[in-house]
């Protein structure tokens, strides 16, 4: 009795570890376009977002930097998701698809992060806008 007691409380612990906190997460890349390619990279890029990115927890937008160290580039952002979402991203086609179409137009990619919503000091309704001002911090 003592061992199905241990087997069920253990069982119990793991489906608590496992749950899913409530939280919402991006993937983000910062890309440096071949602005000589700026036509075909934007091609590229509605083409890979349409086939592999159009549905949650995928969904992919681009954004423009137009202010700060890094303007004049792009950032990729994929989410809003979860970290085990990531375990069922899109692959095979899809990362041959980056690296030959996307990945061909662009003169480099930095800082590949994941981040984190604060919704306690978020002050966005998740509705896109045209411009958006991003405030990070790394701790």
């Amino acid at each position: 009795m003592r061992t199905l007691f241990l087997l069920l409380l253990s069982t119990l612990s793991l489906s608590l570890l496992a749950q899913d906190d409530g939280y919402t997460m991006y993937e983000t890349v910062i890309l440096e376009p071949d602005y000589e390619n700026l036509a075909a990279l934007s091609e590229a890029m509605a083409e890979h977002n349409n086939t592999y990115h159009k549905e949650d927890p995928y969904t992919a937008v681009v954004w423009n930097i137009a202010t700060g160290p890094n303007i004049g580039k792009m950032v990729w952002m994929m989410g809003p998701c979860t970290y085990s979402d990531l375990d069922g991203r899109p692959a095979g086609e899809h990362d041959t698809h980056w690296a030959e179409k996307v990945v061909a137009n662009l003169e480099g990619m930095t800082s590949g992060e994941y981040w984190k919503r604060n919704d306690a000091l978020s002050v966005t309704d998740g509705n896109p806008r045209p411009i958006v001002t991003i405030r990070y911090l790394e701790l």
